[in-house]
């Protein structure tokens, strides 16, 4: 277990990081798009990669997940 959470740290660039902190907040694809400046079909694939890296189906699983590892406050 203490493996694959110093793999998902290791592994979430600092960008993914920022879209989960956005997820966190409650943005949307869009809104997430329009305030990094990229489509929101970007931030879907970011969306899936923090999922696969952190082992979860659902953005908030991610975001709990994130929180318990210390990944985001």
């Amino acid at each position: 277990m203490t493996i694959a959470i110093k793999r998902a740290e290791r592994d979430l660039t600092a960008r993914e990081l920022q879209v989960l902190v956005l997820i966190a907040a409650g943005g949307t694809d869009a809104t997430i798009g329009a305030a990094l400046f990229l489509a929101p079909t970007t931030i879907k694939s970011h969306v899936y990669r923090i999922a696969l890296v952190l082992g979860t189906t659902t953005r908030t699983q991610s975001v709990a997940v994130a929180i318990r590892r210390g990944l985001i406050t």
